[in-house]
């Protein structure tokens, strides 16, 4: 699994690729994303995660709403999810369990929506 970081004018982008595995590298853990975005000013986050391959199980989206909870809550970044279609109903419910705890994400199957949500 690859993680790229791309500093963009208005937001931060950061793409994750290749075959999931267990561990998620340090700079794709929500923990990291927030910090280089409250380090580098960005008030916009754009997470791509459609060329992503394997099996995710609904445990990992759990914990990473969770990961996701502690990183963002209350806090002034905006978070733009992007996934495939397959993947939306797991996404849905992340999206549901963080946006009740105080993060402000939104999931999407296309990145222009998402990029334009991000921009409103």
């Amino acid at each position: 699994m690859s993680v790229v970081i791309e500093h963009r004018p208005d937001y931060l982008y950061i793409r994750m690729s290749g075959e999931y595995i267990d561990s998620i590298p340090a700079e794709g853990r929500p923990a990291s994303m927030a910090k280089v975005c409250r380090d580098s000013n960005y008030r916009c986050l754009l997470v791509d995660i459609r060329d992503l391959a394997g099996e995710i199980g609904s445990g990992v989206y759990f914990h990473q709403g969770e990961e996701i909870t502690k990183a963002f809550a209350f806090n002034i970044i905006r978070i733009a999810l992007v996934g495939t279609v397959d993947r939306m109903s797991r996404l849905l419910s992340l999206e549901n369990r963080v946006v009740n705890q105080g993060v402000v994400l939104k999931v999407f199957t296309d990145i222009d929506e998402a990029t334009a949500w991000l921009m409103e």
